[in-house]
């Protein structure tokens, strides 16, 4: 019998490679070759101990975790979620990566309850992309041609916790299709540990897992995802909430806004007068033609 598609498979082990590397000690052009070269990098310390602290406060006062549906929604619920957005360590970071024209097309709260699982089988879930994967119907925000998601942990990772799993390099793996099972790729993955506040880039196509979580408390991770303007997807995005950008200014409002709007051969991509433009060009074609004017 043949196995379902990757997210239909059965839970697996976690790899027993660990990843090490040394996050606080690469500059700033390092991380840039590193996630080149990886598809996937940590930005340690992304988050301080006290805006951790004051998520933590916000988490228990508006317990995101009990609203459905509880990723987007939960988002905009929760007032210290909001500075991820433009976060002074990522940000830099991500527009290193993606260029300076950039846009954060969606922000996403997840939260891991302790399963009932054996305790003593540490599991993970299907080895799989983000690119193209998803989606609810109508929205096509992953079907970018270029995105990298940002993973804010508010939780430290341990084998309790189920750690992120990585397979570096895989970003160049241009052969696999999204959304089928990819666990033939499993002895190249390896452990990923990070703490409480770290962020981890990962693109849209490097092959990972999440953990599942087998200690005692909620896992808490923020969600945010970023592609160039130009990289419109192939086909309309949701927006995010009138509300929730009317309370934002500045830098953080123009990267969460018109998020159907791109670039176009080196402008600001708008369909409206593109088609104008492409209309008046015919035109004025079928008038030369009949006329012989040019």
């Amino acid at each position: 019998m043949s196995e379902s598609p990757a997210y239909q498979t059965a839970f697996r082990g976690l790899p027993t490679k660990v990843l090490e590397q040394d996050w606080t000690a690469l500059s700033p052009s390092e991380q840039h070759a590193y996630f080149v070269k990886n598809g996937f990098l940590v930005i340690p310390g992304a988050i301080g101990p006290e805006e951790l602290e004051g998520m933590r406060k916000d988490i228990e006062t508006h317990r995101p975790f009990s609203s459905v549906p509880v990723m987007l929604k939960a988002f905009f619920n929760v007032p210290s979620f909001a500075p991820t957005i433009d976060n002074p360590k990522i940000l830099p970071v991500v527009k290193s990566i993606l260029g300076k024209d950039v846009i954060c097309f969606k922000g996403d709260y997840l939260s891991k309850f302790p399963t009932t699982r054996d305790k003593e089988a540490y599991e993970r879930g299907p080895l799989h992309v983000d690119f193209a994967i998803g989606l609810d119907a109508g929205d096509y925000c992953n079907t970018s041609p270029s995105w990298l998601n940002v993973a804010i942990y508010l939780t430290d990772m341990s084998m309790e916790h189920g750690p992120f799993t990585v397979i570096p390099g895989s970003q160049n793996y241009h052969d696999l299709e999204p959304g089928v099972d990819m666990e033939q790729l499993r002895d190249e993955a390896q452990l990923l540990f990070v703490k409480a506040g770290d962020a981890v880039l990962f693109y849209k196509s490097t092959v990972h897992a999440g953990g599942i979580n087998l200690s005692d408390e909620i896992q808490h991770i923020l969600f945010v995802s970023y592609r160039p303007i130009w990289a419109r997807p192939i086909g309309k995005v949701k927006e995010w909430p009138r509300s929730f950008v009317r309370k934002t200014s500045g830098e953080r409002r123009r990267l969460i806004s018109k998020l159907n709007k791109g670039v176009y051969q080196g402008q600001r991509y708008d369909r409206f007068k593109h088609r104008w433009k492409s209309s008046m060009m015919m035109l004025k074609r079928w008038f030369e033609e009949v006329t012989g004017w040019s």
